[in-house]
């Protein structure tokens, strides 16, 4: 019985201008779906340092991520970007439970 791939929607959160890079090493990973948002943050600056966030201006990038990968990445973006360091940013992972039709499936999934 052939293994189900899981999915995982991934969100990182960092200040303005450090989207770019981290879309270069989700490149270098063969993750090529991926959507970078400018955000604003609204959080007083107790609430920021608190979540590791130094400015308010942000970049959020969306991927789409396998489970083997998973791991790989996050790796990468504590060593290269420190996102374990306060005020350099949050990753988290949501799984995705379905995805509608197949064309979407194929377009998230063609590299993975």
């Amino acid at each position: 019985m052939e293994e189900k791939l899981k999915l995982y929607m991934l969100f990182i959160i960092v200040d303005r201008k450090k989207g770019s890079k981290i879309t270069d090493m989700l490149d270098d990973k063969g993750l090529h779906f991926h959507v970078i948002f400018l955000g604003r943050g609204t959080a007083n600056s107790d609430i920021l340092e608190y979540l590791g966030l130094g400015e308010s201006e942000k970049d959020i990038i969306v991927s789409v991520v396998n489970d083997e990968k998973v791991k790989d990445i996050f790796e990468e973006l504590k060593t290269r970007f420190g996102i374990e360091t306060p005020a350099q940013g949050v990753a988290f992972t949501v799984p995705v439970n379905s995805i509608g039709g197949l064309n979407k499936l194929k377009q998230y999934t063609e590299n993975l």
